[in-house]
């Protein structure tokens, strides 16, 4: 009987800490001088169950900036995951783990909170602006060539801002302001493990981060299949990394983006892009 009720409290609370973090997300970036040559780097690895497709795309909404995206395959319409509009501005997001899932679902919440970020603001200081967007838990960093923020959102539209424009910041998928860690219900393993790498990563160099520093970071497995900042995953349907999104915005020069997306069944592939090109591009098609 004892060994029954110990088999029990270990799958409870393995279950515990799993629920919740398919969409286990890893953010960090720098600003000023610690950034090389000053600006901001931004990045995010997106972790999900390896059944998704996910694509980049320019969209030209009917009104309003338009953005290059990270989009996942959605049969009724795809869905932004990392972006950068043509002002600057970045935004990328994470899930709330800490929540579960099936709480998350029937609060309130704003399901296109990146795609009106995206067309609305051009710097971080517009997006501060609109804390009345701030609905549903989900944690966003965003970025211009000035400055670096995380949001925090919880329930009921309570939400907390760090910003820098000179420094470092990092997230995964729990609470980490004190007025917000109360929304914690539980911090599962994976998010834990990996805050703790990314900062470690960080502060093994102080400032003079660039693209490449950031890139290799992204790559970083030390922690095994499950836990990593790259996640391969222990089995075929456990959450993996399926993308890096970064981008490098310098106080003078242009803006470079590197992608990385491992699509389930298909080739890993690599993109280097630039934004003038980029937006230029898109704009002489559509004349």
């Amino acid at each position: 009987m004892r060994r029954f009720q110990l088999g029990c409290w270990i799958i409870l609370w393995v279950c515990l800490c799993g629920t919740g973090s398919l969409n286990a997300c890893t953010l960090w970036g720098a600003a000023g001088a610690a950034v090389s040559g000053g600006g901001t780097l931004i990045c995010k690895n997106r972790d999900w169950t390896p059944n998704q497709r996910q694509v980049l795309e320019m969209i030209t909404p009917e009104s309003g900036y338009r953005y290059f995206a990270l989009r996942v395959v959605h049969p009724k319409g795809n869905k932004t995951r990392a972006a950068i509009n043509e002002k600057g501005l970045v935004v990328t997001s994470a899930s709330v783990g800490s929540i579960p899932a099936s709480q998350r679902r029937q609060l309130e919440g704003n399901h296109r909170l990146s795609e009106r970020i995206m067309e609305t603001c051009a710097s971080v200081d517009d997006v501060l602006q609109h804390a009345d967007w701030f609905k549903g838990p989900t944690f966003l960093m965003v970025s211009d060539r000035q400055s670096l923020a995380i949001i925090e959102i919880g329930p009921g539209g309570v939400f907390s801002v760090r910003k820098t424009d000179h420094g470092v910041l990092f997230h995964t998928n729990h609470y980490l302001d004190p007025k917000m860690q109360p929304f914690n219900e539980r911090i599962g393993e994976s998010s834990a493990v990996r805050l703790q790498r990314i900062q470690t990563l960080l502060a093994q160099k102080k400032e003079g981060y660039t693209l490449e520093d950031f890139r290799s970071m992204s790559k970083d497995s030390v922690a095994g299949p499950d836990n990593s900042i790259w996640r391969t995953g222990s089995s075929p349907t456990k959450p993996r990394t399926l993308a890096t999104w970064i981008v490098d915005e310098p106080i003078h020069g242009g803006i470079r983006l590197f992608v990385r997306i491992a699509n389930p069944g298909e080739k890993e592939r690599e993109y280097r892009m630039d934004f003038t090109s980029l937006f230029t591009k898109e704009e002489n098609q559509n004349r």
